[in-house]
């Protein structure tokens, strides 16, 4: 038997032929897409326990993630580095967990697209395949927890990659398969409950809110508010004012309700509580809860009823960038078609190259949010 040795170089494009991951569509190092392959890959082999696939054991999480370290490292070694400290709740909150474990991160933003699940207890199972069909899109995506080498033989039909999504041409699938309904998910069910008129959803949310008032504590004003017109700059983060500033800003005592959250404490560790609160001139008066999930959509609803919208900006090479979180929705979106060319990984602002083909899909997930798509020359926040 005869060997040889190969650089780097020639290992990496290797592993990208194998993993059908095509590097020219790739503009920075396509190592976060190599860990999803070979995340899929490792789960996928460690929970089938018979053939032809039809039995399925959960996986402990440091068996899947130690497995596919100890196979990159030979590429990668700073996979076997022990990471920094985690930074503060508050400093997560405030501007995203900039300092994660690489192979952590990419194991959840596959669970956030749905290719797998944590059944509990830190252990994880591959979800099935499935077809989702994007809205006025000839062609499919294609989620679960097989590899993406696999699937082609699986479907019958070439399976391409989009930042983290696998999708297929609709009219390379074999007939049978498109008429089989139990290989399809709807998009809406994979993407996730969104509002379709979000305008509507905002006022719903708010009158149900009125109907929940309950009495606060009094002379409680530790805590900050949501005001998109107390600011002139389009960006979320800046329009949370303390309530002690509103009431500066305020001629007469409001008449409706405000988003209200706890103050941030430096060496936090209770997470915010959000709500609805009805206030005087000074102080809170009546409140009612949010729940955390509901919060950065009613932040763009409440923009939107106050006609303050936020913005997203384009540049050149199909780079868009984020200013304000988005919903976990459009975020999952973004995650699963976009290439994360941030600065700082999981900061404002967020940098996204998308492919012109899905362009068009997530410009309309942001335009259904009220943000205004503009050109750089155009931005106020640059």
């Amino acid at each position: 038997m005869y060997s040889s040795t190969i650089s780097r170089q020639e290992a990496i494009k290797k592993i990208l032929q194998l993993n059908r991951i095509n590097s020219s569509l790739v503009h920075t190092e396509p190592f976060d897409l190599v860990i999803a392959e070979y995340l899929r890959k490792t789960l996928f082999n460690l929970a089938c326990t018979s053939m032809p696939n039809t039995n399925f054991e959960p996986i402990y999480i440091t068996r899947l993630t130690n497995s596919v370290r100890r196979q990159l490292s030979p590429l990668w070694p700073n996979l076997n580095l022990s990471q920094e400290k985690r930074p503060s709740t508050l400093e997560q909150e405030a501007e995203g967990d900039i300092h994660p474990d690489r192979v952590r991160r990419i194991l959840e933003i596959l669970e956030d697209l749905r290719d797998f699940m944590e059944v509990e207890n830190g252990y994880w199972l591959p979800t099935p395949v499935r077809l989702i069909q994007p809205p006025e899109k000839e062609k499919v995506f294609v989620v679960g927890g097989a590899a993406t080498a696999d699937l082609s033989s699986i479907l019958g039909a070439d399976v391409k990659l989009s930042g983290f999504m696998r999708y297929v041409d609709r009219k390379a699938l074999p007939e049978p398969i498109l008429k089989d309904e139990t290989w399809w998910q709807s998009y809406e069910d994979w993407l996730g409950d969104s509002p379709k008129d979000l305008r509507a959803w905002t006022e719903s949310s708010l009158s149900k809110a009125r109907q929940r008032l309950r009495p606060s504590a009094s002379n409680f004003i530790n805590f900050e508010v949501y005001y998109p017109l107390a600011q002139v700059s389009p960006l979320q983060f800046f329009r949370w004012i303390r309530f002690e500033e509103l009431s500066k800003i305020l001629i007469t005592p409001p008449g409706d309700l405000f988003l209200c959250r706890t103050l941030s404490q430096r060496f936090q560790t209770a997470p915010t509580k959000y709500w609805f609160g009805a206030i005087t001139m000074n102080t809170l008066k009546n409140e009612a809860p949010v729940l955390s999930r509901d919060v950065r959509r009613l932040l763009y609803g409440l923009d939107l009823i106050c006609d303050s919208p936020t913005q997203a900006v384009w540049e050149t090479g199909g780079v868009i960038i984020l200013r304000s979180w988005l919903p976990q929705e459009e975020r999952r979106l973004l995650l699963a078609l976009g290439q994360d060319v941030s600065p700082k990984f999981n900061r404002l602002p967020l940098r996204y190259r998308i492919n012109s083909e899905w362009q068009d899909l997530i410009i309309s997930a942001l335009r259904n949010l009220g943000i205004r798509m503009v050109d750089k020359e155009e931005s106020d926040e640059l």
